[in-house]
């Protein structure tokens, strides 16, 4: 009679895979979050922003989210005090995780952010590093 070989309940626990924590971004200048529906990239007065459509995917190195790329100029020669806004449909690939220790922002999160317009955003796209330090905490900056 042929024998068959099982592993033992502790053997087959001892291979499974510890699960890790996503990488996350941080849309809101301040906390550090899972597939957020915003991003602003301009923290200093907020007037350029990624605003997510969709996930296409999200991975420990690289996410990737379709949506519109907003930017709102002071227009003061037209009147002062209005704001002129401007909007791409884009797809936004974030990469470049790292482990951050700043007094807000802990853990494992995106470092970089390209946001590609496409052929109809009539420009070749804009990099944003995220930096961050030990002062009040971080944010993404023109590249």
């Amino acid at each position: 009679m042929p024998t068959v070989a099982t592993a033992s309940p502790a053997a087959a626990s001892s291979v499974a895979a510890k699960p890790s924590k996503p990488v996350r971004i941080v849309g809101d200048c301040q906390t550090a979050q899972v597939r957020p529906t915003e991003i602003i990239l301009d923290c200093y007065d907020g007037e350029v922003s990624f605003n997510v459509t969709k996930w296409k995917r999200y991975g420990p190195k690289v996410a990737v989210a379709r949506g519109t790329w907003e930017r709102y100029e002071q227009k003061v020669a037209v009147a002062p005090g209005k704001r002129q806004r401007q909007t791409v449909t884009a797809t936004a690939t974030f990469s470049k995780p790292r482990t951050l220790n700043s007094l807000q922002v802990h853990g494992r999160v995106f470092t970089q952010l390209r946001i590609d317009p496409g052929a109809r955003g009539g420009d070749d796209g804009w990099t944003y590093p995220f930096l961050a330090d030990s002062a009040a905490c971080c944010g993404w900056s023109w590249g």
